[in-house]
């Protein structure tokens, strides 16, 4: 005879039950906590980060806290860029990799601040760098290196695709990288952002202005506030294919993506007062 109730039994399974799945919980938990999270940006942001203003010595100690988080430092770098801090990026991370060799996050974003630092970027009113022949070298063993130490991560895919985008012998391995990007990291704004240009580049044989749309509206649903996402459906809407409606919708965006008082070259100026 059972020494318990068909209600104790109950009860006792119940427990185990809930014993099973909260041990499977903090299993879970310890295992992907080992793996750099690749998340969405905070989407309540209203305003594009790279363009708040922020202080060298502040951005250095971003730098150094955010010594694994892909995300974190590949904003930070965009600031650099948009603050004229560059050079700060680029000193400060270099001094993180030699540092933390083993530490592909840091290599990769490395990497990008080397982009950033030469010119090779978003700020072309900027004066690039002066590398010298051993700092190229540098930089592109640098990039092979972080795809040995993490071929999973997203940054090094974007920084290769997004360099090679500008030459008209490469686009396709572009493309592929850029590509691959976003299959590491579907959640990421950037990803998208960065393919959606590529299929902006007129003549190469992946060439689409559709396909460009529909990445940024991707982007735009993962993270609102991005004025280089905002900026590329502008470029389609205002002169590859006109269409008034939809550029005055992407310069609305646009704008809403900047601090109040921005201010744009003439030439832009010019170009968003017509709608």
């Amino acid at each position: 005879m059972s020494h318990f109730s068909t209600s104790q039994t109950g009860r006792i399974a119940c427990t185990y039950w809930i014993l099973i799945h909260a041990v499977c919980y903090v299993l879970c938990a310890v295992v992907f906590s080992a793996y750099e999270p690749v998340h969405a940006q905070d989407s309540a942001t209203t305003v594009d980060q790279a363009y708040l203003q922020i202080q060298p010595q502040t951005l250095k100690d971003e730098l150094l806290k955010a010594s694994h988080d892909s995300v974190k430092l590949y904003d930070l770098v965009r600031r650099a860029d948009h603050q004229n801090l560059a050079n700060v990026a680029y000193n400060t991370l270099n001094e993180m990799r030699h540092q933390q060799p083993r530490n592909a996050v840091v290599v990769a974003a490395y990497c990008f601040s080397f982009q950033v630092a030469a010119g090779d970027y978003d700020n072309p009113g900027r004066k690039n760098r002066p590398f010298t022949e051993a700092e190229h070298k540098s930089y592109e063993d640098a990039l092979n290196k972080a795809y040995q130490l993490d071929p999973k991560l997203w940054l090094p895919y974007t920084v290769e695709g997004h360099y090679l985008m500008a030459s008209p012998y490469e686009d396709v391995k572009a493309l592929r990288l850029l590509q691959k990007a976003v299959a590491l990291a579907p959640s990421l704004s950037y990803t998208h952002i960065l393919l959606a240009e590529a299929y902006t580049v007129h003549g190469t044989p992946y060439h689409s202005y559709s396909k460009a749309v529909q990445e940024c509206e991707t982007a735009r649903r993962l993270q609102p506030a991005s004025a280089k996402n905002a900026d590329i459906l502008f470029d389609i809407y205002d002169i590859r294919t006109p269409n008034r409606k939809k550029a005055a919708d992407a310069k609305r965006y646009l704008l809403s993506t900047l601090p109040p008082g921005f201010k744009f070259s003439q030439s832009f100026e010019e170009r968003l007062a017509r709608y």
